[in-house]
């Protein structure tokens, strides 16, 4: 029931001030759309992981019990986080909480007063930087496939580096996620529907990068004087799939059961960043459907996908 998730890294650093009370987010429905009292389940879970030892100065996040439901009489019980580095808390995104202020003292940095060689040992107490007091954590966030968060911005940086040596196409091939249509297989001389298509969009798409790259060359002057003097050299341009890749994590965006020929269902997961064509080729070869298919999954897919970024 997991369908999206997001994450962040945020650190608690030197301060007297604590944070205000909050929540991640708030109820799907109003109070009056719904029974008195009622409180549906989550739609979205908060994972905390702390990367160092939690403890009561060095700034723990602290929660309201009971806070996120709607037959609580009494959210005012504060309860401070305390647990060691790599441990796990779920919570729920509803719930109020706040972190408190990193109590630890700096480590003392020298000075030299200019009127004396005296050394004088000095706590800067006004140092948000300082990496040995900070106190970061891990924060993720796991919801239903319906729910999207508008409040909370996405990490643009990756859990783990891409180490792979190999092109990214190839790179997602061997790791079977969805490759972009006719990149690293020769279909140029398929007659297919769907290769003919695939092939108009690309020259399309060329025509598309040639036309932004003269308009570029008319902007910075450059429309008659290029380096070889000659006013009919065009610059080759390559459409580079990489060029596309989603930064962060992905996320579901929805999913779709789908009725094959032979009585069967099959449930096809789209995430966010994914190319509707690509899947839809990908899935119809797996189940050894006709190429007629893949062009009316491929406007299935991308119709539901305007729908979810509407």
């Amino acid at each position: 029931n997991n369908g999206s998730s997001s994450n962040n890294d945020s650190s608690s650093s030197n301060s007297c001030l604590h944070q205000k009370w909050h929540a991640d987010g708030g109820h799907l429905f109003s109070e009056h759309q719904l029974p008195e009292g009622l409180t549906l389940p989550p739609h979205c879970i908060n994972v905390f992981y702390p990367l160092v030892d939690l403890t009561t100065e060095n700034g723990p996040t602290e929660f309201r019990i009971g806070s996120h439901r709607r037959d609580s009489g009494d959210c005012n019980t504060e309860f401070p986080l305390l647990c060691p580095a790599g441990g796990v808390v779920l919570f729920d995104y509803r719930i109020q909480h706040r972190g408190r202020a990193n109590l630890v003292v700096p480590s003392p940095s020298t000075a030299t007063s200019s009127n004396s060689n005296i050394n004088i040992n000095a706590f800067d107490t006004n140092n948000n930087d300082d990496k040995e007091n900070a106190r970061p954590v891990l924060y993720l966030a796991y919801a239903k496939t319906y729910f999207k968060d508008h409040g909370n911005t996405r990490s643009g940086r990756r859990l783990d580096p891409n180490t792979h040596s190999s092109s990214s196409w190839t790179t997602r091939t061997l790791e079977g996620r969805p490759v972009p249509y006719g990149k690293g297989l020769e279909n140029y001389g398929s007659s297919s529907k769907a290769a003919v298509a695939n092939n108009k969009a690309e020259e399309e798409l060329n025509k598309n990068d040639a036309s932004k790259a003269k308009r570029s060359d008319d902007v910075n002057g450059n429309k008659n004087n290029n380096d070889s003097g000659n006013d009919n050299e065009t610059t080759p341009t390559t459409n580079d799939s990489s060029t596309n890749e989603v930064v962060g994590e992905r996320w579901v965006l929805f999913r779709m059961t789908l009725e094959l020929p032979d009585g069967t269902s099959q449930v096809l997961q789209i995430h966010n960043g994914d190319v509707a064509v690509e899947v839809a080729q990908q899935f119809c070869f797996r189940h050894g459907l006709q190429d007629d298919f893949v062009g009316v999954l491929t406007e299935t897919i991308e119709n539901q996908m305007k729908e979810c970024v509407d």
